[in-house]
């Protein structure tokens, strides 16, 4: 290995200075903007290349015999579905949130009231001026 210099550190720095320059004059490249009917079409590529992949797995999984790769292509079958169902916009388990407030099944019950109990015979005497049992 070469031994570690002041002259040839200052021809390396040199040299990387000068590629780092280079990079820096060369003018980015961007991507074409890009408008919805391509997006869409985009997207529908995506998702028909993801069905047709699926429909391969499955005519593997009839052909298959063996349990390890029956596994496997059931797993990728799994992350497939998951890649599909993200493109056609299907959404996942607990995500589907309602487009409108639930309606309240719960019956309304009437404002309580509070009933009058029947005097008993003491109460009835004492107020028609009898005198009741004196306790003491």
């Amino acid at each position: 290995m070469a031994a570690f210099t002041a002259e040839n550190a200052a021809i390396m720095a040199q040299r990387r200075w000068t590629a780092e320059r280079e990079r820096k004059a060369q003018p980015r490249i961007l991507p074409a903007p890009c408008d919805e009917q391509t997006a869409i079409n985009h997207k529908d590529a995506e998702l028909a290349r993801t069905q047709a992949q699926i429909e391969e797995l499955n005519t593997q999984l009839d052909q298959c015999d063996d349990f390890k790769a029956w596994d496997a292509l059931t797993r990728a079958k799994e992350r497939l579905f998951r890649i599909w169902a993200h493109l056609a916009g299907i959404p996942g388990p607990g995500n589907l949130k309602p487009s409108q407030p639930r309606q309240n099944t719960r019956k309304e019950l009437p404002p309580p009231t509070v009933a009058q109990a029947q005097p008993s015979a003491q109460q009835a005497g004492a107020e028609a001026g009898q005198a009741g049992p004196v306790q003491g």
